[in-house]
């Protein structure tokens, strides 16, 4: 037996050095025993050509809602910073947009249909033009925007919806009533023919 008094330091930390044995060594890989595959599913995805793809906001987000479907620019503007708090990757950011941003749009159609007809039913209703006056003052609304509006006019009334506002009703009504009671009031040196808008509703302005 060694006298350990009698070892030297180097001695002595090679004879309290672990010996590790077999069992405390993992097995080395054979054909029954083959080396287990490594789990990537906690990796990054890799681009084609083998880099990692990028991840988080891109410097510009490009929108595509899938075929047929418009983008709405203005929506889009607005969700943009959204998507960038959320840190949200390209591809992320179109699906939720895709999601979203036509259930937003239906939403505002939706709301504004709701604006017409109720601009619509107070006319219909108006103590002053409505109830039983209602047909003859759409006639003599009509009259007037034929005689001093143009097609285009009455298109963007036709799909605003602008058109059943009261106010304008009202407005077109009185002309075209005063056109029936030949009372429309020419400005001073306005030649004969069609007078516009402007001439109507205010005759004395300088062009």
């Amino acid at each position: 037996m060694t006298d350990e008094s009698n070892l030297t330091e180097g001695e002595q930390a090679i004879t309290e050095t672990p010996v590790v044995s077999g069992e405390d060594q993992p097995p080395a890989p054979t054909d029954d025993n083959p080396t287990p595959p490594v789990d990537d599913s906690q990796q990054p995805p890799a681009s084609d050509d083998g880099e990692e793809a990028p991840q988080g906001a891109p410097e510009k987000y490009e929108w595509s809602l899938g075929e047929g479907v418009a983008v709405d620019e203005q929506l889009a503007g607005e969700f943009e910073p959204i998507a960038r708090e959320l840190n949200l990757s390209n591809d992320q950011a179109n699906k939720l947009a895709s999601e979203m941003l036509p259930k937003v749009q239906q939403r505002m159609s939706d709301n504004w249909q709701k604006q017409v007809d109720e601009w619509k039913q107070a006319a219909e209703s108006d103590k002053e033009f409505g109830g039983a006056k209602f047909e003859q003052t759409m006639t003599d609304a009509r009259k007037a925007l034929e005689s001093y509006g143009s097609p285009e006019l009455t298109e963007v009334l036709d799909q605003t919806g602008l058109g059943n506002h009261p106010a304008l009703i009202r407005v077109f009504a009185q002309m075209g009533a005063s056109m029936k009671e030949d009372r429309t009031v020419k400005p001073e040196g306005a030649p004969a023919g069609k007078l516009d808008l402007t001439s109507a509703f205010y005759p004395n302005a300088k062009k």
